[in-house]
């Protein structure tokens, strides 16, 4: 079978390389990683003969002989002095001492690089004129320190001026200086690159300073693919999300950063459990089918699990790329924008650093449930009336004397004396969930350059409780990266990027996932967890005691990434070439056991045993693997000519996958405590499964740039396919983009606010083949296998069934974008702004052709036949300010986003346009419903109203006082939703929209001498949500009347003596199925609009000088708090809103942190 799938499916996939290649190029890369570079600046030597000349020539003439280059700040250096040198085959070293021995210069070599500065010794001081007069002697002193950048580096040649003089000096190769200065003196350091900043003496001796960047926006360096360029020379749709936003955040994956970050950078987070993946998306809506960004990782197509695994502190930059122009060189899988991380890298001399974090969690948002036993069981009762009568009024007198105080909670039956009978105040959320679970994160890193190799080393490990009191949840995952990158000779560069991430997730297996908390949701407060006699009640073993002693399920991943690289300089600075091959390989070990928990239900009762969602117990086991292969080859050409800039980029890019997986369980343990399969008795069920896909591409950039001011980009890319029939394999995408620097323009040079001024626009065409569309065989009619239901003879059977229908001209979904910007800096980068907005269609979508009737036995085939359209706009400030306070600088910057997007179905073969499926014109995310008319008042009421019974529910096919009431929108005389067709609709209408609208993210940080301050939040503007139908989280017990009452029901439930309330009368199952309140209607749709403050973080760094007494480069302490604050509507009904799907499941979590960060 893997012969015939290959053959079929795979005739692009990648050669095999042979094992001897593989070791024998590994090895040779080995050892090219070992060779020390051979010491330039002894060996080197050269020849001079040059008279009365000039220092400046000197050095010009070394240079154009050699591969050093000359490090100096001219403005403390005099180069004009007149030398003469003759030497033949002389070292550097020997030639520089004979021209500099007579000057104020002295020199340090280091690899190629030469650094020249002024003897610190000499001062320079201010001329006194000749009839000053000098009245007073001022007290002098030697002031010193060091100067490194926000990394801890040593920054050589800063220079250093004492303020309204021309006093001065200069920091010598390790960042050290000393000056002489008075106490009142004010001494400026200033940098080019570096934000200058000023000190008062006083009685300072020591200053250390550390100067931060002052890179304007225009000259921010974007990730694109395949290479790097700045915002002033970008002309597509591209946004950088500052690393800043995981800095010191109690966060366990890249995603949970993210949310807010960008404009039409959309993420979600389902739930707060620990293995969640985070939902990535770009500018909205993708496909009827489904759809993903690309996420590259260091060059890498990933997936959004790999960037959930990936360890946040290793991440350097990250760029988000959103109109096809700018993602078009990715082709096929950048259909819907792509998200480009890269990792750090060694820079500068060796640091090693340090961070930890423990933190605390507790859910966000859990339902507040009603605990006083009488109310509860009024309530109940109520709602099961007349269908059930549930309890006695001794039942009622009972349970308040329980509350009071008076009796006990359980007590024996008195129907049956042999069984007990509970009257509880049981919160089981408060006993299944925790309130302190807590987590350790830990980050080492060892990073430098040296002369011809940088290297960065990192591990990285996170341990964390589960929300899970009882048999808690455990997660681990530790990481590791080696980054090198060896400059082999001054034309060949090799580097190796190796990663290996392992988790683990151990939790109870007593329930699938969102199953549990749909149990405790619907378990009653009056059950307890434990019996008089410690026994656990049926209701304890259910929840608690499975949880506890019922089974575990373990989840390990592991994924090694290994990827080597080279790059080869033709021509030095203007041509190179690339090469980069990639493996990735993932392991995922499943194993699962489910245990029975005994539990009495009276003192004189046999033991029963729970096992939970199951009827008895089982093991099962099953492996995941997958393999990954990538080859890049890429060459980049760029040259200046005067006033042009041509740029051009020529690639080759394939992919392989290759997936496999296994699975067997078996149930009926012949002993519990050795979960085995082989020690099972039950019939044994056997799976495994195999498949495949690849692509390959080639590409094309080219940029040109005139004078700065125009720029325009064009990218094309052929790309195919395994997924599709070989004669509709293959596509070519376009794309191409322009931008106008009009703030170059020369009537906009006699001012200074404008820095930046650059519309943008841009269009493209983009081919879609996700698996989310598709699928890795679409074409081939496949066999369904699997089990039947028992039959008669109560025996399960081995069943085929019949295959769908298949189209042979299956192929590409076809994305096209339209995108116009603006980006704008003002008062030289105090202000940023970037503004978009688009238009993106997705063509030919893969869709059942044609409505067939359902005795055809099979599905319809699926044909390109539906189109959509996303229109939407993003815009993003940004706000930074310097001011003092207390005689140091406040550094202040506001930053935020605001985006909206929204999507109509344009092509769709629904002739009669029914509303429950896709129709033209209608709009994704719509919700059709009813019009609330407020409660029935009165019989009267009831007798001469639209009639509605037949929506009522089933248990009661009448409405009556106090029951919802609809509004008779066509005046029919009867609540009807015509044929749901649009334009016959009856009573039905669009009233909301589920979409998410005008999402937005602000931030603020504040920096005053060694204190740091953050603030950031994000929210959704509008968003409508209705409860689905048996939804026992929002419902209760009008779902069903054995869930527990909630809170926000009982204090708002129709009475006579309360008709205002905002819930109808309690009535028998009036929202389990699509009726009465199932019915989506105005009065119950959910504004779940919100604003969360996802992160504040507060930190203090200790003084260098007190740092510098034991050689520690950095020590940073801070707090760091996550979804502290929700403001939201739908937060009273106990719900996240960011978790409104289904039942519920895994609460969300907010968390507190301390941690610490240490650089040496």
């Amino acid at each position: 079978m893997k012969k015939l799938l290959n053959k079929v499916c795979h005739p692009i996939g990648i050669p095999k390389l042979s094992l001897k290649v593989k070791l024998t190029t590994t090895l040779f890369l080995l050892v090219l990683m070992q060779i020390h570079a051979n010491s330039y600046s002894q060996d080197t030597k050269i020849s001079l003969k040059l008279n009365n000349v000039s220092v400046q020539s000197v050095l010009d003439e070394i240079e154009s002989q050699t591969e050093f280059k000359f490090f100096l700040n001219t403005d403390f250096l005099d180069l004009s002095q007149k030398v003469s040198v003759n030497e033949k085959e002389k070292r550097i070293s020997t030639i520089l001492d004979k021209i500099l021995t007579r000057t104020n210069i002295v020199y340090k070599v280091v690899g190629k690089h030469i650094v020249l500065k002024p003897d610190p010794s000499k001062l320079i001081t201010p001329k006194t004129p000749n009839n000053s007069k000098q009245t007073t002697a001022i007290v002098q002193n030697i002031v010193s320190g060091t100067v490194t950048d926000m990394e801890g580096n040593p920054l050589p040649g800063v220079s250093i001026i004492v303020v309204g003089t021309t006093k001065g000096v200069q920091s010598d190769f390790d960042g050290n200086y000393s000056i002489e200065v008075s106490r009142n003196d004010v001494i400026a350091f200033s940098y080019l690159g570096m934000k200058t900043q000023s000190f008062k003496i006083g009685d300072s001796n020591t200053i250390n300073v550390i100067l931060e960047d002052d890179v304007s926006t225009l000259e921010e360096v974007v990730l694109v693919g395949y290479g790097t360029s700045k915002v002033a020379k970008v002309s597509g749709a591209v946004s950088t999300v500052s690393t800043k936003n995981l800095e010191n955040r109690v966060i366990r994956n890249v995603g949970e950063a993210l949310q807010g970050t960008a404009a039409n950078l959309n993420v979600t987070i389902a739930d707060g459990r620990a293995t969640s993946v985070p939902n990535i998306n770009i500018r909205g809506f993708e496909s009827i089918n489904g759809g993903s960004p690309l996420i590259i990782i260091d060059g890498v197509s990933s997936t959004a699990a790999n960037l959930a695994r990936l360890n946040p502190a290793d991440i350097e930059a990250i760029s988000v790329l959103k109109d096809a122009s700018t993602a078009a060189i990715y082709g096929a899988r950048a259909s819907f924008g792509v998200l480009m991380v890269k990792t750090k890298e060694g820079k500068g001399k060796m640091k090693i650093d340090y961070s930890e974090s423990l933190a605390l969690r507790a859910p966000t948002f859990l339902p507040e449930v009603e605990l006083n036993p009488e109310i509860v069981l009024r309530a109940k009762h109520t709602a099961a009336f007349p269908y059930y009568n549930l309890y006695t009024d001794e039942e009622f007198n009972y349970a308040a004397q329980v509350w009071e105080g008076q009796a006990p909670a359980v007590s024996l039956d008195p129907k049956n004396q042999r069984t007990w009978r509970y009257f509880g105040s049981t919160d089981w959320f408060d006993e299944a969930y925790a309130k302190n679970a807590l987590s350790i994160n830990r980050n080492l890193s060892i990073s430098g350059k040296e002369d011809r190799i940088s290297y960065f080393f990192s591990l990285g490990s996170l341990r964390e409780d589960g929300a899970i009191k009882q048999g808690t949840d455990k997660f681990k995952r530790y990481n590791l990266r080696s980054k090198l990158t060896f400059d082999v000779t001054d034309w060949l560069t090799v580097s190796n990027n190796t990663s290996w991430e392992s988790t683990k997730y151990n939790e109870p297996s007593g329930y699938s996932r969102d199953r549990y908390f749909h149990e405790l949701n619907r378990t009653p407060t009056t059950e307890v967890v434990y019996n008089p006699d410690g026994s656990y009640t049926r209701a304890g073993a259910r929840l608690i005691g499975i949880t506890k002693e019922g089974g575990r399920r373990e989840e390990i991943d592991n994924v090694f990434t290994a990827q080597l690289a080279g790059e080869l300089s033709l021509i030095k600075d203007i041509w190179k070439v690339n090469a980069d091959y990639t493996v990735r390989k993932g392991y995922e070990n499943l194993s699962n056991f489910r245990k029975g928990v005994p539990y009495k239900n009276g003192p004189n009762e046999p033991i029963q045993i729970e096992y939970g969602q199951s009827q008895t117990t089982f093991t099962s086991r099953s492996n995941d693997d997958y393999v990954y292969k990538s080859i890049n080859l890429y060459t980049t050409l760029t040259k200046d000519l005067g006033k042009h800039y041509i740029g051009g980029t020529l690639g080759y890019n394939q992919e392989e996958n290759v997936f496999e997986a296994f699975s067997a369980s078996r149930e009926q343990l012949i002993s519990e405590d050795f979960p085995s399969l082989d020690l099972a008795t039950g019939d044994a069920f056997v799976g495994d499964s195999f498949s495949d896909w690849a692509v390959r591409g080639a590409f094309g950039r080219l940029e040109y740039d005139y004078d700065g001011k125009y720029i325009i980009n064009l990218t094309g890319r052929y790309d195919g396919t395994s997924r599709f029939p070989k004669a509709d394999r293959f596509v070519f995408n376009p794309s191409f983009s322009m931008a106008w620097r009009i703030d170059k323009e020369g009537f906009m040079q006699n001012q200074s606010t404008i820095n930046l001024l650059k519309p943008r626009f841009s269009w493209g065409s983009l081919g879609n083949q996700s698996s989310d569309t598709v699928g890795n065989y679409p074409y081939i009619s496949t066999l369904g296998i699997g089990r039947t239901s028992k039959l008669l003879d109560g025996a399960e059977r081995d069943a085929i069934y019949q295959p769908p229908l298949v189209s042979s001209t299956l192929t590409w979904e076809t994305v096209e974008t339209k995108n116009l910007g603006l980006d704008i800096e003002l008062f030289n980068g105090k202000i940023f702004g970037q503004f978009d907005i688009y238009e993106r269609l997705t063509l030919d979508m893969l869709t059942a052709s044609k409505e067939l009737p359902a005795i055809l036995g099979t599905s319809e085939p699926r044909a390109n036949a539906a189109d959509l359209k996303n229109r939407g706009w993003g815009v993003t400030l940004t706000w930074n300010e310097s001011i003092k306070l207390g005689g140091d600088d406040l550094w202040l910057s506001l930053t935020g986003n605001l985006s909206d997007s929204r999507t109509w179905i344009t092509k769709f073969d629904n002739p009669s346009a029914n509303i429950n499926n896709w129709y033209v014109g209608g709009e994704v995310g719509q919700i059709w419903g009813l019009t609330s008319d407020g409660f029935f008042t009165s019989p009267e009421d009831v007798q001469n109203h639209a009639y509605q019974d037949h929506r009522a529910s089933d248990e009661i096919r009448y409405f009556a006082v106090g029951d919802v009431k609809w509004k008779d929108l066509d005046g029919d005389g009867i609540i009807n939703f015509g044929s749901q067709r649009v334009g016959d609709t009856g009573d039905w209408s669009i009233i909301g929209n589920s979409a998410d609208r005008y999402r937005y993210g602000i931030g603020f940080n504040a920096n005053w001498k060694n204190f740091d301050f953050r603030i950031f939040g994000q929210g959704v503007g509008k968003k409508d949500y209705y409860p689905s139908a048996g939804s026992h989280y929002f419902w209760g017990i009008y779902a069903q009347p054995w869930a527990n009452p909630s809170k926000h029901i009982l204090d708002n439930v129709w009475t006579p003596e309360n008709p205002n309330a905002h819930f109808p009368r309690l009535k028998p199952y009036a929202a389990e199925d699509y009726s009465e309140l199932g019915i989506p209607q105005t009065r119950y749709l959910v504004d779940a609009s919100y604003f969360r403050v996802k992160n504040i973080s507060f930190g203090y760094s200790l003084p260098k000088n007190l740092l510098d007494k034991i050689n520690v480069r950095s020590l940073r302490l801070f707090f760091s708090g996550e979804n502290l604050f929700t403001f939201s509507d739908i937060i009273k009904f106990g719900m996240d809103p960011e978790s409104l799907g289904g039942q519920g499941g895994y609460p969300q979590q907010k968390k507190f942190a301390i941690g610490v960060n240490l650089g040496i």
